[in-house]
């Protein structure tokens, strides 16, 4: 996908995200400079920690996450963690 911009104009869904940030992207010419100095492979670069902790969590948590995309529950249990955080 080398030849689409880094920037995401609207976020989408997760896997949109993961996704467009598995790639290489163009670099925008302000940066190329700075990209010059790095050292490290282009495939180094989209597989950060983050990336393969969305992956690992989307893998072995993925129908835990389909419930979560209800607003209501999410909620709920976001209202819970701050209750018990004050307990």
């Amino acid at each position: 996908m080398v030849g689409s911009s880094a920037h995401l104009k609207n976020l989408g869904d997760d896997e949109e995200v993961r996704k467009h940030w598995s790639h290489s992207h163009n670099i925008l010419p302000e940066y190329q400079k700075a990209s010059n100095t790095i050292a490290v492979e282009d495939v180094w670069m989209v597989n950060t920690m983050l990336l393969r902790q969305i992956r690992d969590a989307s893998t072995l948590f993925g129908a835990d996450l389909e419930r979560l995309k209800d607003g209501a529950a999410f909620d709920r249990v976001f209202l819970a963690a701050i209750r018990k955080g004050y307990k």
